[in-house]
Order: structure tokens, then C-alpha cells, then sequence
């Protein structure tokens, strides 16, 4: 494969018509930098490079450029993230003048 066109490759994941019946077609990053996949994840950079040098996340270098597939950084989240577990409702307290009423 030749050299980046861009700083991220694309691949064309959906294609949907639009109300004139023209076919529109999204395309989705396959390869980030490890700054696009922190901004996209909402954590520092430094995270995401720890996790590639500690080899948690595969990383492919062309040059100085540093990428992580989409598929690869998914993978690595449904592995390392835990899934937030739902808040349990709170019930409202008992005010301490009726828990002595009995």
C-alpha cells in the first residue's frame, strides 16, 4: 500500500440515499494517530502510548507516522475498559425524627 493520502486512512462503512436519490457515502477512519484516537476515546495522548509500548495496543509505523486501526483500538477498549455498571437509585433517607418515632 502506498504512503497516507491523509492522516487517516478511510474506508467507506455505510451508504444511505438521500431525498434527491443520491447515494451518500460516510467514511469512517480505519488507521488514527495516537492523538485521534485519544481525542476520540476523551483520555491524554500519553494513554494511549503507554498502552501501545506496553504492546496492550497494537501500533504500525510507516516512517515516523504511528497509526492504530479502529478494529484494534474497539478490541482494546472491550479488553482493558470495564463497562460502567448502573447507578443504583437512591432511596431517600429516613429524617432521624421519624426513624425514632416508633
Amino acid at each position: 500500500m502506498g504512503k497516507f493520502r491523509s492522516k487517516t486512512l478511510v474506508a467507506a462503512e455505510s451508504e444511505e440515499r438521500d431525498n434527491g436519490g443520491m447515494i451518500k457515502v460516510e467514511a469512517q477512519p480505519i488507521a488514527l494517530s495516537l492523538l485521534q484516537a485519544a481525542e476520540l476515546l476523551g483520555v491524554h495522548e500519553r494513554h494511549i502510548l503507554n498502552a501501545v509500548r506496553s504492546h496492550e495496543l497494537p501500533a504500525y509505523q510507516r516512517g515516523i507516522a504511528v497509526r492504530v486501526l479502529m478494529t484494534d483500538l474497539v478490541d482494546w477498549v472491550r479488553e482493558h475498559w470495564k463497562p460502567r455498571q448502573p447507578t443504583k437509585s437512591r432511596q431517600p433517607r429516613a429524617r432521624k425524627d421519624e426513624q425514632h418515632a416508633d
